[in-house]
């Protein structure tokens, strides 16, 4: 399964175009980043990608069906979304906290049966953190509630993961931690899509880059065609060092005062 985005134009206003023309592909057994700076529509993109939001042009599709002839019900079933804030849940376990995301596959009023504890459970021990399983979610570290959260996404049964800025306010620890986390998933053929602040981890941990700078995408590229100076310049607006190893490790570092 893959989710395909041609032609997006997008406003909130008449007189204030968030996206213009943007094309995106995210397919599966890959991870897709999507770079810019705060405001360039990056989380616009994803609401527009999972069908929160319809743009005014351009079309979505899954797997070659267009986005908005699928149900809230079908469109859960093919795409989960982590959103970047996760508050914590006091009252609630871990385990049960990832249990809510087999929602789309119940009934109104329905309560989770055998098959959604077991999906719930599968889905924590793939992130690595079913010792958590009976922690109170409100106890959680970042580091660890950003995993029950895209352990939740997994449990939904979605073969498509959009993750707003998974790798915002975690150590370096951490960030590997979950990234390395996504990674094995996308082994496993599930699409991840991704936006991010974090150039370095796009360089580590993407198949492919898509930067949007005011709005508009630039190609999507393989991150070694991607990520140079030029481009990151043009997206963030100051200026960077790539600065490689003999070893051929990779690393984009801002200049001090932009020099």
């Amino acid at each position: 399964m893959s989710v395909e985005a041609r032609g997006i134009r997008f406003s909130y206003q008449p007189e204030r175009t968030v996206l213009r023309g943007v094309d995106l592909l995210a397919a599966d057994s890959e991870v897709t980043f999507v770079l810019g700076a705060n405001g360039s529509g990056k989380t616009t993109l994803l609401q527009i990608l999972i069908g929160l939001l319809a743009p005014q042009e351009g079309r979505v599709s899954v797997d070659g069906r267009p986005i908005d002839r699928l149900s809230p019900r079908a469109r859960a079933r093919r795409i989960a979304l982590v959103p970047q804030s996760h508050p914590p849940r006091p009252g609630f376990t871990v385990s049960e906290t990832v249990v809510m995301g087999r929602a789309a596959r119940l009934g109104a009023f329905s309560t989770p049966r055998a098959a959604e504890w077991a999906a719930a459970d599968a889905a924590l021990e793939a992130l690595g953190i079913a010792s958590l399983a009976d922690r109170s979610h409100a106890k959680l570290s970042g580091g660890e509630r950003q995993l029950a959260m895209i352990a939740r996404g997994l449990a939904q049964g979605a073969n498509t993961l959009a993750l707003d800025e998974p790798d915002a306010h975690l150590d370096p620890a951490y960030q590997q931690r979950v990234l390395s986390a996504l990674a094995r998933l996308a082994e496993r053929g599930m699409a991840l899509l991704l936006t991010s602040h974090q150039p370095n981890n796009a360089l580590v941990y993407a198949h492919s880059v898509v930067f949007l700078v005011g709005g508009v995408a630039a190609p999507q590229l393989a991150p070694r065609e991607a990520l140079t100076e030029e481009r990151l310049e043009a997206a963030y607006g100051v200026s960077f060092n790539l600065i490689e190893s003999p070893a051929g490790a990779r690393a984009l570092l801002p200049k001090r005062d932009g020099r």
